[in-house]
Parts: structure tokens; sequence; C-alpha cells
């Protein structure tokens, strides 16, 4: 007779039960990594955009004028003489006069969006479009005219959501006009 050891039952569910614990803990961190490290990404690739748009001022007199179109990733890689890749982020730049630009990258797998601008890289540039959706960077706040509403820009002379004010919505059937439901 041969003399056989191995596990009982009881003893396989403890251990199936710890791993289990354990990957608990380990995947919302694993997630929250995830997302500071594209944002890292999207920053890091967002400052070499304004670095290489700065470059392309300095040689030309004008920023890379797109006419108010916003360019795509390829677009802008040829135009100023970089080569980002684009690990799943969605880079954009536009510029309507030359003077000034925009650049974007969009985060579509953890919904957030990073922007840069022409002005020295400090705390607040770059930042974040939507409040509350970047792991680390401050929101941008609202420009052209807009209203900051918790985190939302909205128009409060059209927007049927925050009409007149934040958090007034219009009702059925009314609409927006010059902050009045009507």
């Amino acid at each position: 007779m041969t003399n056989r050891r191995s596990f009982t039952l009881m003893e396989l569910i403890i251990v199936v039960v710890i791993i289990g614990v354990i990957a608990g803990f380990a995947v919302p961190n694993f997630t929250k990594t995830m997302r500071k490290s594209s944002e890292r990404n999207a920053v890091v690739n967002l400052i070499a955009e304004q670095g290489a748009s700065r470059i392309y001022k300095a040689k030309r007199g004008v920023y890379w004028n797109t006419g108010g179109v916003v360019k795509n990733l390829a677009d802008i890689n040829s135009t100023l003489g970089i080569a980002i890749v684009p690990n799943n982020i969605i880079y954009t730049y536009s510029s309507s006069d030359g003077v000034n630009f925009s650049a974007e990258a969009n985060v579509a797998e953890y919904n957030f969006t990073a922007r840069i601008s022409p002005a020295p890289v400090t705390a607040t540039n770059p930042c974040c479009v939507v409040q509350g959706t970047c792991p680390t960077l401050p929101f941008c706040g609202c420009s052209g005219g807009l209203t900051d509403c918790g985190g939302t820009c909205a128009d409060l002379n059209t927007d049927n959501s925050n009409c007149g004010a934040c958090g007034m919505p219009c009702g059925a059937g009314k609409t927006c006009q010059s902050g009045v439901c009507l």
C-alpha cells in the first residue's frame, strides 16, 4: 500500500478564498495606477507637442495656423516634426489665428481629456477639460462666456439643462432662449 498525500477540499477552498481577497485589493489599485499612467503619458506628449509648436513659431513667426480646423495626430506629427505614439490616446491640435493654439489628449478608455496651451507649463497648464475626470490634473475652467456648472461648462442663455442658472432645467417642450425657458 502506498502513502499518498493530498490536499483536502477545505484546504483548497481556503486557498481560493485567500487568493480572492488578495485580488480584491489588487485590482482597484491596478486600475488607479493605469489611469494615472495614461494621464502622465498624455501630459508628457502634450508638453512635447507644446515644445514642437514653440519651435515651429520660432522658425515661422506664428504657431501652426489650422484656420480653426481640428487636426489629428498624423497631421500634428508631420507638421510639427515630432513622433508622438498614440497608445490609445487621441491627440488633437487647433489654432484659428496662429497667435494661440489648443492641444488636447483624449483618453477614451478612462474618460478624460487633458489640454495644454502655449502658456508655460505650470500646476494649471496642462489641465483637465471636465472637472473631476482626470486622476491628478486641475480643471481648466470655462471660457468663451460659458459658466462652470459643477465641472461642466454651460451656456446659461441656450442650455436647456442650465437655463439662466446652473441646475435650472427647462420643462418638457420648452427651450432656453436668452436665459429664459420659453
